[in-house]
């Protein structure tokens, strides 16, 4: 018995034979990364798989946003608990920049002792970290949705093919993820 299963892994829309049933009560294919609503690809009367473009562009624009979201979290390999007091340190360095003689920044002032560091020092530096952060963030986040805006204006299966593998080879490490401002339709 053959099943149908989506593979969206290698190109858009791949029809692959696998082990994996179709459960018509459970109404939901298989595949890699996305659970798919049958009635979206599968004709139940016909039995014909049915491709819906739209369909594929979102599929493909939600595997941009997962694949991104991991160049990022490599990018800035930070532990969970600092990174939640990067808001701490730059709310109280905005404060101490406005007003240096009357505002004490409580965490601050604790983390330059606790590091030897001066408090000046350390102000500066979260400034120019954050400056660096928000900076690369903003780039990496412009490529995403440059990405997202190809895959939007893809009028054919064989664009969305193109575009895949150039995310494939993005994921695998073969290609930066600003080669998609090498991409062409």
């Amino acid at each position: 018995m053959k099943y149908i299963v989506l593979d969206i892994t290698n190109k858009v829309i791949n029809i692959i034979n696998s082990e994996i049933p179709i459960n018509d009560s459970n109404t939901y294919l298989v595949s890699e990364s996305f659970p798919i609503k049958v009635n979206d690809y599968y004709d139940i009367e016909t039995k014909k798989i049915t491709v819906n473009l739209t369909k594929a562009k979102q599929l493909l624009i939600k595997d941009v946003k997962q694949s991104y979201e991991v160049i990022r979290e490599n990018l800035f390999p930070i532990g969970k608990f600092e990174k939640e007091s990067w808001d701490i340190q730059y709310d109280e360095y905005k404060l101490w920049e406005n007003d240096k003689t009357n505002y004490t920044p409580i965490f601050c002032t604790e983390l330059a002792n606790s590091r030897g560091v001066d408090l000046t020092f350390l102000m500066d530096r979260i400034k120019n970290n954050t400056i660096l952060y928000k900076t690369a963030i903003a780039h990496i986040l412009g490529k995403q949705h440059k990405f997202e805006d190809k895959i939007k204006l893809a009028s054919s299966y064989s664009e969305l093919n193109t575009l895949t593998e150039l995310l494939n080879q993005i994921k695998k490490g073969n290609m930066n993820y600003d080669e998609i401002d090498n991409y062409t339709s």
